[in-house]
């Protein structure tokens, strides 16, 4: 429990932004292990609940997929549609809800290597947890 106690006040004192104590919020399993007072905080609270708020974050995370390809510039437009439409499917596939399904992130990278113009795309499509398909 000591080396716990330790652990967490030197990532409490990495994280403030002064060398004044900062108010913690414990939450999840772990929660319970801290029993007593850090130097970095100024107060620690543990909120009702606390063990299942991992849980809780965890049933509202989204199903996320990425994928990337290799591809002439020349045809960026449609490997940009067709990377988007297959992981559409295959995210609502994984239990996201259609409605919800969005493009997260796209990162396009020139390869400078290669005889042609060509492009890195990798493309993250994310969307909610179907909710009622669970039940």
């Amino acid at each position: 429990v000591t080396s716990i106690h330790a652990r967490l006040d030197a990532a409490v004192d990495r994280m403030r932004t002064s060398p004044d104590p900062v108010p913690v919020v414990l939450v999840g399993g772990g929660a319970i292990l801290v029993s007593r007072e850090l130097p970095s905080a100024s107060e620690i609270r543990v909120p009702g609940h606390a063990g299942v708020a991992n849980a809780i974050g965890a049933a509202h995370a989204e199903i996320g997929l990425e994928r990337e390809r290799i591809a002439p510039r020349r045809h960026r437009e449609r490997v940009l549609a067709d990377l988007e439409s297959s992981l559409r499917s295959e995210v609502i596939a994984a239990g996201a809800r259609a409605d919800s399904v969005r493009v997260a992130d796209v990162e396009e990278t020139a390869i400078a290597y290669m005889a042609e113009d060509t492009l890195r795309v990798r493309m993250k499509l994310v969307g909610a947890i179907d909710l009622e398909a669970l039940a």
